[in-house]
């Protein structure tokens, strides 16, 4: 399990609520650019975009939000 400290420059933009039978925060790094899902129950971080900027990230969260089935994992 990371400590809050590996999280570092992670931005927060919502969540995907019951998704795959777990909550799903979407997160942005801002150093690397990559957008993240991370389970709350399996404490799992995977990897399902890119953004170069806050805004492109916010976006992109939104449409994750909107449609949960064009998640692939």
């Amino acid at each position: 399990m990371k400590s809050s400290a590996d999280y570092s420059g992670f931005f927060p933009f919502g969540w995907l609520r019951g998704f795959q039978g777990d909550n799903w925060q979407i997160f942005w790094n801002k150093g690397t650019g990559d957008l993240f899902l991370k389970a709350t129950l399996e404490d799992t971080l995977v990897k399902v975009g890119e953004a170069s900027d806050w805004m492109e990230a916010k976006k992109k969260a939104d449409f994750l939000m909107e449609n949960p089935d064009s998640v692939t994992m």
